[in-house]
């Protein structure tokens, strides 16, 4: 449930000096000098890095211990409840993604906590995932619990409000997805370069990582050039059908390579919205967010709850 984290990849996904990620970075580290007696709220799009701003807080404000939930999932009331009870030793920070959907017993448990006051030593990060056009993806609670949980609000811009940043950051996924693959992989063409900071990128980081994962997997370097991105990226057009991928070439992955494959490729097609992806796929979207936390721990070498 909890552990000890590794940040490198979370400050590559964040750091750039876009006008954009500057201000981000500002603003995380007045929140973090708030963090132990206020919650934080991160507001920004799915898929912008509301998780990895979560733990760069966490950090910044001394580390310890660090839980990861998502509202969502069916064993999160239990989990908040744990938490709120029997604090781990030291200090550490209680992340809460889609805090909006936990169930009302556990928003009141919260709600409580909150007005006597959190346990010593933990530090609340809360947040929501809102839309493209800046509201919520339902409407959110106008109740006791938002106002505390929005004591201070750290907003988290989408990629593309900083795309001189994203030729950078995606050559860092790069180089990491491809000591991961054993592919040698080292550099962007100046071409793919401007084709990447010129996409509109509605899957945000999690469409630029599933981009350069894919073409990691699917051709063996050392350069990336045009020809080796979907053709939705190369070449925009709004009636560009979805990229195909060789049979041949899934027959060689792993199943839970193709699995990832298919279910970030179909998160990006709804525009980064999972409740519409997981509609699609006829599955559960807490079925996708579990699978992306583990994607995600296992990307941090596999500290539990990072």
């Amino acid at each position: 449930m909890y552990g000890m984290i590794e940040l490198s990849g979370d400050r590559v996904a964040l750091d750039g000096s876009h006008a954009a990620t500057t201000a981000l970075w500002a603003r995380l580290g007045r929140a973090a000098a708030e963090l132990l007696t206020h919650p934080v709220f991160l507001a920004g799009e799915s898929g912008s890095g509301r998780r990895h701003a979560a733990r760069v807080l966490h950090a910044e404000a001394g580390g310890g211990w660090f839980a990861s939930l998502c509202g969502a999932h069916a064993d999160a009331p239990k989990r908040v409840a744990d938490l709120l009870s029997a604090v781990p030793e030291g200090p550490g920070t209680l992340y809460i993604d889609r805090v909006h959907d936990l169930p009302a017993p556990a928003r009141r448990d919260l709600l409580a906590a909150l007005r006597r006051g959190l346990p010593p030593g933990l530090r609340l990060v809360t947040s929501h995932p809102c839309p493209r056009d800046g509201g919520a993806e339902a409407p959110l609670p106008a109740d006791d619990l938002r106002f505390h949980l929005e004591a201070v609000v750290v907003p988290v811009p989408p990629l593309r409000a900083r795309a001189a940043d994203v030729p950078a950051i995606a050559a860092a996924m790069l180089a990491e997805f491809g000591r991961a693959e054993g592919r040698p992989f080292d550099d962007l063409s100046p071409e793919v370069a401007v084709i990447l900071a010129r996409h509109d990128w509605p899957g945000n980081l999690r469409e630029l990582s599933n981009v350069i994962r894919s073409v990691v997997l699917m051709h063996d370097g050392p350069r990336v050039t045009p020809e080796m991105l979907p053709p939705t990226l190369a070449a925009p057009r709004p009636d560009t059908p979805p990229a195909a991928v060789p049979m041949g070439d899934l027959l060689h992955r792993p199943l839970d390579d193709i699995e990832r494959w298919v279910i970030e490729t179909v998160i990006t097609r709804e525009d980064g919205s999972i409740p519409r992806a997981a509609r699609a796929l006829g599955i559960s979207p807490s079925t996708i967010y579990r699978k992306i936390e583990a994607w995600e721990r296992r990307a941090s070498g596999g500290a539990p709850g990072g």
